[in-house]
């Protein structure tokens, strides 16, 4: 297993700046980044040749040359800047990583800033962002350099899903009951997504990652001490159409 980089900020905000001048003119002199990063060209050289020694970039000699990305930068930018959040556009998760969501508005629609590295998205693109606390439906409403502005709601419905159903598929919907045989065997979250998509478990059965959930049948049925009771052995109870969950 390759060893974890550990970059300095200064080095992710000089990969991170390397890689969107690369998208748009290709190879990038040092001079280049240190214009928009408004810093020394000779501090910024200097980090270049670190990260060429560490093999994040590679240089192209000649008048006409400069410095482009490697496949192992974004590996060490992903590893260093990510927080636990999914984002997945028509079914696809992105090859992203998210360093910063900020809540803008809530109301009848969510407005979320999100700071993110990766895959290319656009305006107007549909997304799911599943994130610990939360999945989010809606579309990016602006994009910039490494900023989108994304507008939409958040999942409140907790649906329904058989056996067989892959985490892939459950994860547009973040709540999740899983039935076996007609019966709520389970439940999947936010979490539980989040932690299969980061082991790679994509094509995974939602039965291989469901967590226990207790099932009351009608509301009447159990008073507080018997909720307390059932959410001693496991963190979720299902009472009528409500999902209690144990904090």
């Amino acid at each position: 297993m390759e060893e974890t980089i550990e970059l300095t900020p200064f080095q992710r905000d000089i990969l991170k700046t390397l890689f969107r001048l690369h998208r748009k003119i290709g190879l990038v002199k040092s001079k280049q980044i240190a214009r928009i990063l408004d810093r020394n060209e000779v501090a910024v050289r200097n980090q270049m040749q670190v990260l060429r020694v560490l093999g994040l970039v590679e240089g192209i000699p000649g008048p006409s040359g400069g410095y482009k990305p490697t496949a192992r930068a974004y590996e060490a930018l992903c590893m260093t800047s990510s927080l636990n959040v999914a984002l997945i556009r028509n079914g696809e998760l992105l090859n992203c990583s998210v360093s910063e969501i900020s809540l803008l508005s809530i109301s009848d629609e969510v407005q979320l800033r999100i700071r993110f590295f990766g895959d290319a998205v656009s305006s107007g693109d549909a997304l799911f962002i599943i994130t610990p606390w939360a999945v989010f439906e809606g579309e990016i409403s602006w994009r910039g350099d490494d900023v989108l502005l994304f507008s939409g709601k958040v999942r409140k419905e907790v649906n329904r899903v058989r056996e067989g159903t892959s985490v892939k598929e459950a994860a547009k919907f973040g709540f999740c009951l899983v039935e076996v045989e007609d019966k709520i065997a389970g439940i999947i979250t936010p979490e539980l997504i989040l932690k299969a998509i980061s082991e790679g478990k994509l094509e995974a059965k939602v039965e291989e990652i469901m967590e226990e959930v207790a099932v009351v049948d009608e509301v009447y049925e159990v008073d507080e001490a018997d909720i307390l009771r059932l959410l001693e052995s496991c963190r979720f109870l299902l009472v009528g159409n409500i999902v209690l969950r144990k904090l």
